[in-house]
């Protein structure tokens, strides 16, 4: 800790250290988290408190090898229990299970990184037999035919599908055929653990801005945006919750797989109807054109993949339609690169012309952690105005007169939010610590330039000044100090040259002076010549 300041420590009492500890173990070398919490004593001391993180198991008795486990019944039935246990977790709370065939244990994916589970051990070509054994129960009559085409091999292959357990719980499953050390094809399994039933808007904080904006809609199209894993379809599945509590809706979702359940018997005033690619419709596309035909007014079409999906939102949008949709975008700035890039150039003009007239509301977001361990929700919110629309049709960066992120910013009475005005709020909240606010921080440049206008003061880690606005003003002076000297320096330059000029002048005078008295006396003696 001799590279650590004391202040820096202060700054961020009660925040939590993470420390990597590698052990070596019989199947190879282990990791272990070693967790520092620094405490400011009222002597000012700084007290650290290190707790070592405890492995995962999951319960069994002694390392399961389960390649050992014979026959599909008893596999099935370890599958099931195995699943069961993980999602009774809760200290850490899981978010993914993966197999990998290069690993000899599961891991998990929790709040702060990948965990393995130390009590189960995966020798090579377990992961096959689970995927083989996914693929037969998802019952998804595509997916077999794919299998059965590619002659029952998981080589070149990449599949979604969704895992269910026998008392109901879901997984959403993503099977990939990968490097394996040994056998040059394994399949990587990666499954994300489903809730129950939607969060609601107040479990997950959601600002009022949004539900606000929803119930007010009648048609248009919502995107939220967001990295792998930043929790969209669980934003969108919450206000699409909150919809269907608050109004009379026909909902329809296309999903691949179904991710989300919202049971009939919650929404009294509603029709939900749910269909999954794959199993209950070719494609996402035929879903979408069908749907104009079943007398909606809403519909979740999952993730926006292509130029196809991408105009049928629109279009059942433009037909009257409250579509809500995800994408894989950095921010609602991109979200609208993102749909625009989907299509050929030549018609850019027109996507941008229709989005601008569509597009309602965008929504970006990350998670976070938080101060203490638990994960955060950071959000960029806009509300479409004029300036939204102007920005979205004007095709070259020359032509706009603001970025999105400032558009945002000055739209802040109206409920739109940046991730930096986010970041802030949650930085001022306690909830986060300032290196996970700048990290998370789209520009951190700036963060630092505009922490004035945004309400924060940063420390001189990050801002060594402690106002970029006194840096800027100190840099003019500087450079205003530096040009004066030059041109001090210049002037004596000049004035040195001149008076070295007027001293040659004189001795070249001077030398003519003696010449001409030399010839005056030739003159006289022509027979000498001048030395």
């Amino acid at each position: 800790f001799d590279s650590i300041e004391t202040k820096d420590l202060a700054e961020v009492s009660n925040g939590i250290f993470e420390y990597n500890i590698n052990q070596d173990t019989t199947y190879g070398l282990k990791t272990r988290i070693l967790k520092s919490t620094p405490q400011v004593l009222d002597n000012g001391i700084i007290n650290m408190k290190m707790v070592l993180e405890p492995e995962i198991k999951i319960g069994y008795s002694e390392n399961l090898q389960v390649g050992l486990i014979d026959g599909d019944d008893k596999f099935e039935m370890w599958f099931e229990d195995f699943a069961m246990r993980t999602m009774a977790m809760t200290d850490p709370k899981p978010k993914d299970i993966i197999f990998h065939p290069n690993k000899v244990h599961p891991f998990l994916t929790v709040t702060g990184g990948l965990r393995p589970i130390t009590d189960i051990i995966i020798t090579p070509g377990v992961t096959n037999r689970i995927a083989k054994m996914l693929v037969k129960l998802s019952h998804n009559p595509s997916i077999d035919a794919v299998f059965e085409k590619n002659n029952s091999s998981f080589d070149t292959l990449d599949i979604d599908l969704a895992y269910k357990t026998k008392s109901g719980r879901r997984f959403r499953v993503n099977v990939a055929d990968v490097f394996d050390a040994e056998t040059e094809h394994g399949c990587l399994i990666t499954m994300r653990l489903l809730p129950k039933k939607p969060f609601t808007v107040e479990e997950l904080g959601l600002p009022n801005v949004l539900t606000e904006t929803i119930f007010n809609l009648k048609m248009g199209l919502i995107l939220i945006s967001g990295t792998t894993g930043s929790g969209k379809s669980t934003t969108m599945g919450a206000l699409i919750d909150f919809l269907l509590k608050s109004k009379s809706v026909n909902l329809l979702t296309i999903e691949s797989p179904i991710e989300t359940i919202f049971p009939s018997e919650n929404y009294p005033k509603s029709v939900i109807t749910q269909r999954e690619v794959g199993k209950h419709s070719i494609s996402q596309s035929k879903s979408m054109e069908s749907a104009v035909r079943q007398t909606l007014n809403m519909a979740m079409v999952g993730e926006i993949r292509n130029a196809h999906d991408a105009m049928m939102a629109i279009e059942l949008a433009q037909s009257g339609h409250l579509i809500f949709a995800t994408l894989h975008a950095g921010s609602t700035g991109e979200s609208i690169d993102r749909i625009v890039e989907m299509f050929p150039s030549d018609q850019s003009k027109k996507v941008r012309d229709l989005l601008a007239s569509q597009y309602k509301m965008g929504v970006a977001q990350t998670l976070v952690k938080g101060i203490h361990g638990q994960t955060e929700l950071a959000l960029e919110i806009f509300k479409t105005n004029i300036d939204i629309k102007a920005f979205i049709t004007q095709t070259q960066e020359k032509d706009r007169q603001f970025s999105m992120r400032e558009i945002i910013e000055m739209s802040r009475a109206s409920g739109s939010m940046s991730f930096d005005q986010c970041l802030v709020n949650l930085f001022n909240q306690g909830k986060i610590n300032e290196d996970i606010m700048m990290f998370n921080s789209p520009d951190t440049e700036a963060l630092i330039f505009r922490q004035g206008k945004l309400g924060v003061k940063l420390s001189s880690k990050w801002d060594p000044v402690g106002n970029t606005l006194d840096l800027a003003m100190d840099n003019i002076l500087v450079k205003r100090q530096q040009e004066k000297l030059e041109r001090e320096m210049e002037e004596k330059a000049r004035l040195e040259a001149e008076e070295a000029a007027a001293a040659e002048k004189t001795t070249l005078e001077d030398a003519f002076s003696q010449l001409n008295s030399l010839n005056s006396l030739n003159s006289y003696a022509p027979n000498k010549r001048p030395q």
